[in-house]
């Protein structure tokens, strides 16, 4: 297996194939990521500010304390990936597919995955803020003791989605919420801000 570390002054070309390479200890800003393959490769300890990396594919392979700030991966494809102790922040994936993919502790904040398709997805102990998934595809995924702060679920569609045992603050999309399971506590969380979305007025009865 290859190794790219910080001697390494190029380690990205835009539409390279990158099998079985371990990535670790790189601080790169503007990294041109458009198109490239990268095959069950590992990436530690690796920064990655602002770039492109547009349709690039990631497949296999696992990314470990790997910060993404800025970074647009729109219409990327994740397929078989874990991603531990990770940040994706100011990040633009729309239009992305997200297949077995895993996040384990990771932080998404102002992430955009709109239009984008998930299957299969599990988010462990993950802290998502102002996420946005509108018109977004969601089958099979699961939110595992996360908390979800502003989430927007705009025009999306629900299947088999798993939310129990996550604090649940939802921004957009009440009428999204079909094909989600919530437990008891999540339920009751909810009501008030799905009262005001469906206009309801709840008062006491007076007397």
């Amino acid at each position: 297996m290859a190794s790219a570390g910080p001697s390494d002054a190029v380690p990205f070309r835009p539409g390279g194939l990158e099998e079985q390479v371990t990535y670790e200890h790189l601080s790169i800003d503007d990294p041109q990521l458009e198109g490239c393959r990268f095959v069950d490769c590992t990436f530690r300890s690796v920064s990655l500010g602002a770039g492109r990396g547009d349709r690039s594919s990631w497949r296999g392979g696992s990314l470990s304390a790997v910060r993404f700030t800025g970074t647009t991966l729109a219409r990327s494809t994740w397929l078989d990936v874990t991603v531990r102790g990770s940040a994706l922040a100011g990040c633009e994936m729309y239009g992305s597919s997200l297949r077995r993919v895993r996040l384990e502790g990771c932080l998404l904040d102002s992430v955009n995955l709109r239009d984008a398709t998930l299957r299969q997805v599990v988010l462990d102990d993950c802290t998502v803020r102002h996420l946005d998934l509108g018109s977004a595809r969601l089958t099979d995924v699961t939110f595992r003791d996360c908390t979800l702060e502003r989430l927007d679920l705009t025009a999306a569609s629900l299947s088999r989605v798993d939310l129990r045992g996550s604090r649940l603050d939802l921004a957009r999309g009440f009428d999204r919420l079909g094909g989600v399971t919530v437990d008891p506590g999540q339920l009751i969380d909810l009501a008030p801000a799905m009262a005001a979305h469906l206009g309801l007025t709840v008062r006491a009865r007076e007397g």
